[in-house]
């Protein structure tokens, strides 16, 4: 990304500066003032970079500035802070900022201190979720009666943020609003963007349809001010399409999230954003790609490197092997996903994992496990509108309509999803396919399609059934699905 003229400008001083620096002592030579200009160089070019979202950049002159800087002086702990700030968007830092906090603390700088604790509760909630709350309750108390400030403003929008994909919807509001406030007065564009991002989830999740024109203003505030935000507010929005049964849109706004995180060189919003692509290119049919996704992203974290999203992807990366019979590699992967899921925790995680996971064990003939799963299933009910479908299929496995339709009759909204799963528990078939086809949730259409050819060929309706497999075994066979496959063509034929 280019950092437009003025940062070129400070980025060549901290060139010039480091070059002559370099040059000075290669010869043997030592200058304290040439030393103090470099130094203050490379963070005025950091301060420029990281203003500009450039984190990349922003991470290298900072670092760069601190192998020059005194570590007793002042301005040390707020150096560390900015560096940390810089190293967070590529899932780094978490000893810079922890030093960072505990310098800021002893110089008596409550809300920066504040802010690192909430940075610190960013950097590690993908893997350690229980650790992350222990630091975003620490920046709430740090942060709890301190007068308006950016760090103070930031600390509430990111509370809020925690909240929301909590489920905590009011309390994400509340919090968000008063970000949103703060930002307003302080002209803090990525807060007002995050805060209204967060607001426009939580109250699409309450039920009100308003909280989509939220994430729409989020997106203007972050398209204008030129904020690698953007990819987060496209990403969010893209979620809230999905919900709303427009997978072509939400695929679009995946695409144009992924393009500005690789534009910023956001290293750990391209790798969440990847995770996250990986399920809706298995919903509309792309298992080719889907499976590419997961075993790039599933080979980085058997890498060392954690990630929240771990058990979604595996789940989905079990649907598909089972689907191509690896039936052991889809039923490790469930018991994978479920021990992960259950140790993050989150509801939008755990519910749909809970779901996917029961699907292959009912596939795979183990009744017990799915039954055991089901129950934990029923006992939470499904995160988003998407997840009703696969929470109704696991649940009507066992019979168990009623349970989906207390949860149908409670939601906040009602979507197209609803629609095709009161189709689905009604059994009928055909128009929950018909509805999951038009969504572009193809896969699941395929899925309940075969249901239908299954129930017509019970009742002896051949013809019928005949057509319904058709349509099963025409995606079933352009994704490779040979388990669904066999399963399809050992139907009885109408001319048998």
């Amino acid at each position: 990304m280019s950092l437009g003229r003025p940062a070129d400008h400070a980025e060549m001083l901290a060139h010039h500066w480091r070059s002559a620096l370099e040059f000075l002592r290669a010869s043997g030579g030592d200058d304290d003032e040439l030393a103090d200009r470099t130094r203050l160089a490379l963070r005025d070019a950091g301060e420029r970079a990281l203003a500009l979202d450039a984190f990349p950049a922003a991470a290298r002159f900072y670092e760069q500035a601190l192998e020059l800087w005194p570590t007793d002086d002042p301005e040390w702990p707020l150096l560390l802070l900015q560096y940390g700030r810089a190293l967070v968007a590529r899932g780094e830092g978490f000893d810079v900022l922890t030093a960072a906090r505990d310098g800021l603390l002893a110089a008596g700088d409550v809300d920066r201190a504040a802010e690192a604790e909430a940075m610190l509760g960013i950097l590690v909630r993908f893997g350690r979720r229980d650790e992350a709350f222990l630091h975003y309750d620490r920046a709430a108390e740090l942060a709890a009666g301190r007068p308006a400030s950016a760090s103070i403003a930031f600390v509430l929008w990111t509370l809020s943020r925690v909240n929301m994909l909590a489920g905590e919807d009011v309390k994400a509001i509340e919090l968000g609003r008063r970000a949103l406030a703060m930002g307003e007065e302080l002209g803090l564009d990525e807060v007002r963007a995050g805060a209204l991002n967060s607001i426009g989830i939580a109250r699409f999740h309450s039920g009100d349809p308003e909280g989509v024109r939220d994430l729409e203003r989020a997106i203007e505030i972050s398209e204008a001010a030129r904020l690698s935000q953007a990819s987060r507010d496209y990403a969010n929005l893209a979620g809230v399409m999905t919900d709303l049964g427009d997978l072509s849109r939400a695929g679009e706004l995946f695409e144009k999230s992924v393009e500005i995180s690789e534009r910023f060189g956001h290293v750990s919003a391209i790798r969440f954003q990847r995770g996250n692509r990986t399920g809706h290119l298995f919903a509309i049919g792309e298992w080719d790609a889907a499976l590419e996704h997961s075993e790039r992203f599933l080979a980085e974290i058997e890498a060392g490197s954690p990630h929240y999203l771990e058990a979604a992807v595996r789940v989905l990366r079990g649907l598909i092997r089972l689907a191509r019979d690896d039936v052991a590699g889809a039923l490790a992967d469930a018991d994978a996903a479920l021990v992960r899921a259950r140790e993050v925790r989150d509801p939008q995680l755990l519910h749909p994992v809970l779901g996917d996971a029961a699907r292959i064990y009912f596939d795979a003939g183990r009744q017990s496990q799915a039954e055991e799963v089901v129950a934990e299933l029923a006992a939470v009910g499904p995160a988003s509108h998407e997840t009703f479908v696969t929470f109704a299929i696991a649940l009507g496995e066992l019979g168990r309509t009623d349970d989906v339709l207390a949860f149908l009759d409670d939601a906040a909204l009602q979507t197209p999803w609803e629609e095709a799963v009161r189709a689905y528990v009604a059994s009928d078939f055909v128009r929950a396919a018909d509805l999951l086809e038009e969504i572009g949730d193809r896969s699941s259409g395929a899925y309940v399609r075969l249901r239908a050819a299954e129930q017509f060929a019970a009742d002896g309706r051949l013809a019928e059934a005949e057509v319904q497999l058709a349509g099963a075994l025409s995606f079933y066979r352009s994704v490779s699905a040979t388990f669904f496959i066999r399963r399809a063509e050992a139907l009885p034929a109408e001319s048998a």
